[in-house]
């Protein structure tokens, strides 16, 4: 079987099922898999290794044209193959298991090959790799099905017979007219489930209902603002990466996609990190999606005894299925456009990062509001929670963007202990609840004194990164969210000057100094809130809609920009299509 060349990350579309999601290119391979779960071992990787990887693709070889774009209010992908004989069409999906308010009682990828106009000879290669191309794998033969097998994991392939077996895969051609269509569909063969072939049998109403789904939950958000498209695109990006069983909210669907070209910072996303999937539940709670923001309630309730305390009540990330998140490189693969290593699990989370309470307490904040009233159980755990950080605010740590070595005392992360401890006491206040209040604004207050005295430089007249440090980091911009200073304060004033000044490039804010090669998505998204707060209107709009224009050909985004406009690093991005609602959000309130 053929290789497939890397394909630019801005090339793909995503599906999936809150339980798993598969990255679709417009080629019409399907680079990139992990299954059952979002976090189990790839099944197909070709976008970490093209040749060893796997892939599932299918392509009409002799075409001019391809487009690619979903089902409206869906996350049912479409791509196009255009011809001079014909057009030809494969809609994507993964149907939403029942459990989950969906109609499959199986997990499977969906492949419908349709000629739309004249003939579509379609090409079908489907060749898995498994646990990361570490485990070999049978490939037997039914009389309407491919299975390949594990010891651990068995997949079922309902294809046509004539396709061929070859190299741990099968291949062939599907040759098409005049409205045929044929469903190709891949699922996970377990006891009791529904499969491949049954699925395929019925794959017209398979995808009805799937459409259904999507559409009927988009329906319900709250947002009517001016950017209803790109807020919603948004939303079906934040759905997906939601995990249905246990609640948790991954950081992005990929592992290991380089934040440079060739570099060493490639990380996996497929956990949940809890400050970033604190933000995603306060932008399911503002646009009405309430289920949501309960599961990942119960998702942390549920393991916040968990892990090493002396790092504090709260873990950095939790695994959404219990994969073990020790951190490993795959020597054996190439990794994208040969970045290496490539890396599975993640260090950051034996790392203390103190921002996370700030985040957290915010959406509880929020939550108790909008959502239900905190319990006394989780009332007396919160209470603990301040006693913790009441002790450690003022300890180093490794800060919001997971520096690895020595910790620092980063301001952004004393920020958020601030946060954290005065949201605390406005609960308390609010709900008459008991609360050691003056241990805890005693606290409060030393970590803002530290943070006023420590934290900014009087000569440079601006905050800085970290104590006894004269660079900039973007998430300075938490100085004017947290509500720890008034945005007419003169040091917030120019912090924000010399923030815009050394950090904007062209369209976008970058993470810390301008010498990294990288605009940073979610920066700008930040900044743009806090210009549109800040009675600075026009300028916001206008960073926003440039920020528009660098999302891919479906609405979606990575986690940073490169210099010449394309998208690097981990995709899609929870953090980035977050910071666009939350952006879009503040505008409309501005207007």
């Amino acid at each position: 079987m053929s290789a497939v060349a890397f394909q630019p990350i801005s090339h793909y579309g995503v599906i999936g099922n809150m339980h798993s999601a598969a990255l679709v290119a417009k080629n019409g391979s399907i680079d990139w898999a992990c299954l059952p779960e979002m976090d189990s071992p790839s099944v197909f990787g070709g976008l970490l290794d093209d040749e060893k990887g796997g892939h599932f693709r299918v392509w009409v070889p002799d075409a001019s044209a391809q487009q690619q774009t979903y089902v409206s209010g869906t996350n049912v992908l479409l791509t196009r193959f255009g011809t001079e004989n014909g057009i030809g069409e494969v809609e994507d999906f993964m149907p939403i298991p029942t459990e989950h308010g969906g109609s499959s009682r199986s997990h499977a990828i969906v492949r419908i090959l349709r000629a739309v106009r004249g003939e579509a000879r379609f090409r079908v290669e489907c060749r898995p790799a498994f646990d990361y191309a570490r485990q070999k794998h049978v490939v037997l033969r039914d009389s309407g099905s491919v299975r390949f097998e594990t010891p651990r994991l068995c997949l079922e392939l309902d294809c046509p017979r004539h396709l061929r077996s070859v190299d741990g895969g099968v291949t062939g051609e599907v040759v098409l007219s005049g409205g045929e269509s044929v469903a190709l569909v891949l699922t996970v063969r377990r006891d009791g489930h529904v499969g491949a072939e049954d699925i395929a049998r019925n794959h017209k109403q398979e995808l009805g209902k799937t459409i259904a789904y999507w559409r009927n939950w988009i329906a319900r958000a709250s947002y009517r603002g001016r950017w209803r498209a790109e807020v919603e695109r948004s939303a079906l990006v934040l759905k997906l990466l939601t995990h249905a069983p246990s609640g948790g909210i991954a950081a992005a669907v990929t592992a290991s996609l380089p934040e440079v070209l060739g570099g060493e910072s490639n990380w996996d996303y497929r956990f949940c990190w809890v400050r970033d999937a604190c933000w995603t539940t306060d932008v399911f709670m503002r646009l009405g999606f309430h289920q949501e923001a309960r599961a990942f309630m119960r998702f942390l309730n549920e393991r916040r005894e968990e892990g090493n305390r002396s790092r504090g009540p709260l873990d950095v990330m939790y695994s959404l299925s219990g994969t073990p998140l020790d951190e490993v490189n795959l020597e054996h693969l190439a990794g994208y456009e040969g970045s290496r290593p490539v890396r599975i699990g993640n260090a950051a989370a034996n790392q203390m990062q103190l921002d996370v309470y700030g985040e957290y307490v915010r959406a509880v904040l929020l939550y108790d509001q909008e959502v239900e009233r905190v319990s006394d159980p989780d009332w007396n755990w919160l209470r603990g929670m301040a006693d913790w950080l009441a002790e450690h605010a003022s300890d180093p740590d490794a800060g919001v963007w997971e520096k690895r070595g020595e910790p620092e005392h980063f301001v952004h992360s004393k920020i958020q202990a601030w946060s954290a401890l005065d949201n605390l006491l406005r609960l308390a206040q609010r709900r008459g609840l008991p609360f050691d209040v003056p241990r805890i604004r005693t606290a409060r207050d030393r970590v803002y004194e530290d943070i006023l005295n420590r934290g900014y430089d009087s000569e440079l007249g601006t905050f800085t990164r970290a104590y006894d440090s004269d660079s900039l980091d973007a998430a300075l911009l938490f100085l004017e969210q947290s509500g720890l200073m008034a945005p007419s304060d003169p040091r917030f004033a120019s912090t924000l000057e010399r923030l815009r000044l050394e950090l904007v490039e062209g369209s976008a804010l970058m993470r810390r100094k301008p010498e990294e090669q990288n605009d940073f998505c979610i920066c700008s998204f930040w900044l743009i809130e806090v210009l549109a707060r800040n009675g600075r209107h026009e300028q916001a709009r206008e960073l926003f809609e440039r920020m528009l224009t660098y999302a891919n050909h479906l609405g979606l985004y990575s986690e940073e920009i490169r210099g010449d406009g394309d998208l690097i690093g981990n995709f899609p991005q929870a953090l980035t299509h977050l910071g666009l609602i939350r952006a879009a959000i503040a505008l409309d309130g501005a207007t």
